[in-house]
C-alpha cells in the first residue's frame, strides 16, 4: 500500500509539472453526487482534453485527494471514465465554496447587471474577471454565479517606474508571477527580461524580488502619461489624471506624432474642442471624490472621449499616418469660444471636432465655413447643425433618421412574418407613434403586405391574441415613449405569450425605465435601434480594452471612449487618403468602425452631411444583446 502511495504521489508531481504552466482547462462541474462508506462524493465524467490537475481545480481540491479514491487513476485518465470527487465542507461541498477557494469573492448575477457594471461594483475590469471566469467571455446570464478577485488581488502586476534609469522599470515581483506574465504585462520579450536580469535565469523569480524590464520605444514615450493615470479602483483619480494630462502633456503628445512618417511631406492638423474645465477640476479634492461629497464638473464622459482620441492617434501612428492633435478646453463659456477662434493656428486645421454643446458649436461651426474647414460633431443629433453648412459632419443620426433606418432595416428582414402594430389609442399626442406608423405603412403599401393594427389605452393580452399566429413567428411593431404602458406590454406579453413566437420592436428610451426587470427584454426578444454599439465578443472591441488598460491603466467608458476612437480614425483616414477634397468621395468611403458604422450623406448642395447608419440589437432568449444588423 505504502509503494503505492508513492508512484501515486509521483505520478502527481509529473502531472502537476507538466500542466502548471499551460492554459487552465475549461471543466464542467458535476452536480451528481453520492453516498459511499460514510462519505459524499461527486461523480465526474472525464471528458477529452480534461487531466487530473485541470479537474482537481475545478473542484478545488488537490489531485492526491482524487487520486486516493480512485486507485485507477495512476495509469492515467480517459475520455468517459467516472471518477469520485470528494466532498469536503468548505473547500467544495457547494458551488460558492468551490468558486472562492478562498482567494475570491463569489458574485451572483443580477438583473440589468452586465460584465461592465459588475466590474465597476467590485473595483476590478472585465478581463480580470473573464479570465477567471472563462465562460462569459460572451456575456453574463442571470443567478449565474462569477469568481471575483479580492481587492488587494485586484491589480496582477504593480510596475515601479525606475527612479535612476531612463532605460528600465524595475518591477517587485508577487505571489503567484511568472516570467510569461510579466512579459505579458510590460510587452515585452520574455528573453529581453532574462537577459537584464541574469540571476533569474539561474535562480529563478523571487516573491518580492525586482527585476528590471527593458522599456520599449512605445513604454519610452508614453511611460509619464502612463504613470500620471490611475487604475481603474481609483475612478475618480483617474479623470483627474487625465484632465491633468490635457493641461500638460499635450506638448509631448504632439511631439510624439509629428515624429511619425508624415503624409505628402506634413501631418494631418487636428483642433479638439472639449468642455475639460480643467482650471476648475483641478482644485477638487480627490479624498472627497472618492467618498462621494465632491465630483468632477460636468462628468468624465469628455475625459473618455478624448482617451478614445489619444487611442485613435496612437493607432494611426502605428500604421503610418501623423496627427498633429491640438487640444482646447472650451470650459463650455461662448467668450472662451471667442478666445480660442482667434488663435492664427486655428486657421491652419484640417479637421475641427467639437464643441459639445449646441450654441458653442454653431460659433465654430460658422468659423469653419468661413475657413473651409470641416467639422465634426461627435455627440449632437440635432439636424439644425447641418442647414447652410455643407462643411458638417453630423456623426449621430437625428432621431427621425435612426427611426426612419431602422424600420426599413426591420421590416426588410421580416415582411414575410406576422405584422402588428400595437398603439395606445391617443396616438395623436405620441409624434413617435405617428411617424412610425406612416414609414411602416408606406413600406407595407409598397410591398404588398399586411399590417394588423391593435389600438388600446390599456394593454391585454387577450387583446392581441385573435391577431397573434401559433404557425409562424409574430413581429410585433410597439413604438411608445409611454413607461407605464411599455412595462405592462412587456411584462404580459413575457409572462403569458410563452406559446407564441415573438419579436417585439421598441424604442431606445425603453432601456432607462427602471420598472422593467432586463430579463423581460429578453423573453421577448426586444429589439431596438441606436446609433452606437458596443459588441463586447468582438475581437476589436476586445483589442481596444487591451489598449486602454495598457496607456491608462483604465476601463473604457462606453460608449464615449469607443467613440472617440472611430470618430478620429475614420476622418484622419479620409483625409489621408482624399485629403481636403475627402467629402466629394465619401459615397466610396463607407466604413465600420468598432461601435458605429458611417455613410456620411446630405439632403442639398448647400447642407452639410449626416451618418446614415443606425445599429438595430437584439436582446436574444440566451441572454445576449447581439447586433441583428449592420445597418443600412
Amino acid at each position: 500500500m505504502l509503494n503505492k502511495l508513492v508512484l501515486i504521489v509521483i505520478f502527481l508531481f509529473v502531472v502537476n509539472l507538466s500542466f502548471a504552466q499551460e492554459t487552465p482547462i475549461v471543466v464542467k462541474r458535476s452536480t451528481e453526487k453520492v453516498f459511499e462508506n460514510g462519505k459524499k462524493y461527486y461523480l465526474h465524467s472525464v471528458q477529452k482534453g480534461e487531466t487530473l490537475y485541470s479537474i482537481s481545480k475545478a473542484y478545488n481540491i488537490d489531485a492526491k485527494d482524487i487520486a486516493i479514491e480512485n486507485a485507477n487513476v495512476v495509469d492515467g485518465i480517459q475520455p468517459n471514465q467516472t471518477l469520485k470527487i470528494p466532498i469536503i465542507v468548505g473547500k467544495n461541498s457547494t458551488e460558492e465554496e468551490i468558486l472562492s477557494s478562498g482567494k475570491f469573492i463569489v458574485h451572483k448575477v443580477e438583473p440589468q447587471q452586465t460584465l461592465y457594471s459588475i466590474s465597476k461594483q467590485y473595483e476590478t475590469t472585465v478581463a480580470i474577471i473573464q479570465e477567471l471566469n472563462p465562460e462569459v467571455v460572451n456575456g453574463v446570464k442571470i443567478g449565474q454565479l462569477l469568481r471575483i478577485p479580492k481587492k488587494e488581488d485586484a491589480v496582477a502586476v504593480k510596475p515601479v517606474v525606475a527612479k535612476n534609469s531612463n532605460d528600465f522599470i524595475f518591477h517587485t515581483v508577487e505571489k503567484s508571477q511568472t516570467l510569461y506574465s510579466i512579459s505579458k504585462k510590460y510587452n515585452v520579450d520574455v528573453d529581453a527580461i532574462l537577459k537584464e536580469n541574469p540571476e533569474v535565469a539561474k535562480d529563478g523569480l523571487k516573491v518580492d524580488g525586482v527585476i528590471k524590464i527593458p522599456k520599449t520605444k512605445k513604454q519610452t514615450i508614453e511611460n509619464e502619461m502612463i504613470e500620471e493615470t490611475k487604475t481603474i479602483s481609483k475612478t475618480p483619480t483617474t479623470v483627474k489624471s487625465t484632465i491633468d494630462t490635457i493641461a500638460k502633456k499635450t506638448t509631448e503628445i504632439k511631439a510624439t506624432v509629428i515624429n511619425s512618417q508624415p503624409i505628402k511631406n506634413r501631418a494631418i492638423s487636428i483642433s479638439l474642442f472639449l468642455p475639460f474645465h480643467a482650471d476648475r477640476n483641478k482644485l477638487i479634492d480627490i479624498e472627497a471624490v472618492t467618498k462621494g461629497s465632491d465630483a468632477f464638473f460636468p462628468n468624465s464622459h469628455f475625459v473618455s472621449f478624448y482617451e478614445g482620441v489619444l487611442l485613435a492617434v496612437d493607432s494611426l501612428r502605428r500604421e503610418g499616418i501623423s496627427v498633429n492633435l491640438n487640444v482646447y478646453d472650451t470650459e463650455n463659456d461662448s467668450a472662451k469660444i471667442v478666445e480660442i477662434l482667434s488663435k492664427p493656428e486655428l486657421e491652419k486645421s484640417d479637421l475641427l471636432v467639437g464643441p459639445s454643446y449646441l450654441d458653442e458649436f454653431k460659433m465654430v461651426s460658422e468659423f469653419a465655413k468661413q475657413n473651409r474647414i470641416p467639422i465634426v460633431s461627435p455627440f449632437l443629433s440635432k439636424q439644425e447643425i447641418l442647414d447652410a453648412n455643407p462643411y458638417v459632419f453630423q456623426v449621430i443620426p437625428s432621431l427621425t433618421t435612426q427611426l426612419d433606418l431602422s424600420v426599413k432595416n426591420i421590416f426588410e428582414t421580416y415582411k414575410n412574418k406576422n405584422l402588428i402594430f400595437i398603439t395606445n389609442k391617443n396616438i395623436e399626442n405620441d409624434k413617435i407613434s405617428q411617424l412610425y406608423k406612416k414609414t411602416l405603412d408606406s413600406l407595407v403599401k409598397a410591398s404588398g403586405k399586411t399590417l394588423k393594427v391593435v389600438s388600446s389605452s390599456y394593454f391585454s393580452l387577450s387583446q392581441i391574441e385573435p391577431s397573434l399566429s401559433q404557425s409562424e413567428e409574430n413581429i410585433l411593431f410597439v413604438p411608445s415613449n409611454d413607461q407605464v404602458y411599455v412595462s405592462n406590454i412587456v411584462s404580459s406579453i413575457g409572462i403569458y405569450g410563452k406559446k407564441y413566437n415573438i419579436s417585439m420592436i421598441g424604442l431606445p428610451s425603453w432601456k432607462k425605465y427602471d420598472n422593467i426587470e432586463l430579463e423581460y427584454f429578453h423573453r421577448v426578444n426586444l429589439h431596438v435601434f441606436q446609433p452606437v454599439f458596443v459588441n463586447f465578443s468582438d475581437t476589436k472591441i476586445k483589442n481596444f480594452i487591451k489598449e486602454a488598460h495598457f496607456l491608462f491603466k483604465n476601463e473604457p467608458n462606453e460608449p464615449f471612449a469607443y467613440i472617440g476612437f472611430d470618430v478620429i480614425n475614420y476622418f484622419t483616414k479620409a483625409l489621408y487618403q482624399f485629403g481636403s477634397s475627402f467629402s466629394n468621395n465619401l459615397s466610396n468611403f463607407k466604413k465600420s468602425g468598432i461601435c458605429i458604422d458611417f455613410n456620411f450623406v446630405k439632403k442639398s448642395e448647400n447642407d452639410g452631411f449626416e451618418n446614415s447608419s443606425v445599429k438595430v440589437v437584439k436582446y436574444n432568449n440566451e441572454f445576449d444583446i447581439v447586433p441583428f444588423n449592420s445597418g443600412l
